[in-house]
């Protein structure tokens, strides 16, 4: 991955630097995790915190953190 790393209009670095990754839909999280194919499957449906994690741990593997 290079930075920034983005889906679709999402700069997901930014959103981490400025703490809004939570501010995203469940729904568009779980894209985002699909896109970046995570394991998602196991997760519930209904919660952000767990597709939050899956994206927060991608994010910090880019250069920017």
């Amino acid at each position: 991955l290079i930075h920034p790393i983005t889906y679709d209009i999402y700069n997901l670095c930014e959103l981490y630097a400025r703490n809004k990754l939570t501010k995203l839909s469940v729904s568009i999280l779980h894209i985002i995790c699909s896109h970046f194919e995570m394991e998602i499957d196991n997760l519930p449906l209904r919660l952000k915190k767990p597709c939050v994690q899956l994206i927060v741990e991608l994010v910090r593997s880019c250069s920017c953190t």
